[in-house]
């Protein structure tokens, strides 16, 4: 079904043509309806994706409906509002968009200061969405497919941490606790160890953490280090 000149895309097993404009109310059954449901749910989480052109709406909120990381509809919704307004100001279509807008768009970027990091996940947000637009024929090729993105050092973060002067000072703090939990921070203090995205790794531990832990648990009852509750 097809009005020409306004088609916007809709899920109902596979994306149709409908309608446009879209709107919840006066809604038959079928594909209409459908999307305007899609429209209702997606607009409530991300505001953002309100502010599209109503073919661009209902396109990006069925991409998005099928992404199960909350966090990652936030962020990508975000990027795709930036690259349709930026594809807007060259007068371009988002399903026309080719490798040579990516390749502008992200050079435009990396040159204005943006982080690498940044950037790639900008990339990944318009390759997921394209792949999705392919997998409904929407478009004949993919045009992130091929693009460079920027390498990122896997050990640079941009997290603000503790120099070493700060950390003897919280240390001491700590040390310096006269309250009831006083053992308990002075032990967690020195075990607070995060590695860059949360990693987990096995890390030697100094003779002052390892007396402050058995300090610790010899108050609250709990085995030591390496002991078993059967020891002597």
């Amino acid at each position: 079904m097809s009005v020409p000149g306004a088609t916007i895309p809709a899920m109902t097993g596979e994306l149709e043509r409908l309608p446009a404009p879209v709107s919840p109310v006066g809604l038959g059954t079928g594909p209409a309806m459908l999307a305007a449901e899609l429209l209702g749910r997606v607009r409530t989480e991300l505001p953002a994706v309100g502010k599209l052109g109503e073919r661009e709406q209902v396109l990006v909120a069925a991409w998005l409906t099928g992404l199960r990381s909350a966090r990652t509809r936030r962020a990508y919704a975000g990027d795709m509002a930036a690259w349709l307004g930026w594809l807007a100001d060259r007068e371009t279509e988002v399903l026309a968009a080719g490798r040579v807008h990516v390749d502008l768009w992200a050079a435009t970027q990396l040159d204005g200061g943006a982080a690498a990091s940044s950037v790639r996940r900008r990339l990944s947000a318009l390759s997921s969405f394209y792949r999705y637009c392919a997998a409904h024929d929407l478009i004949g090729r993919v045009p992130t497919q091929g693009v460079a993105r920027p390498a990122v050092d896997p050990d640079y973060t941009a997290t603000v941490g503790l120099d070493r002067d700060q950390a003897r000072a919280l240390v001491a703090a700590a040390d310096a606790d006269a309250g009831a939990q006083a053992l308990r921070t002075a032990a967690v203090v020195r075990l607070r160890v995060v590695r860059k995205g949360a990693r987990k790794a096995k890390i030697p531990l100094t003779p002052a953490t390892v007396a402050a832990m058995e300090a610790y648990l010899a108050d609250t009852g709990r085995p030591e280090p390496g002991r078993g509750s059967g020891d002597s």
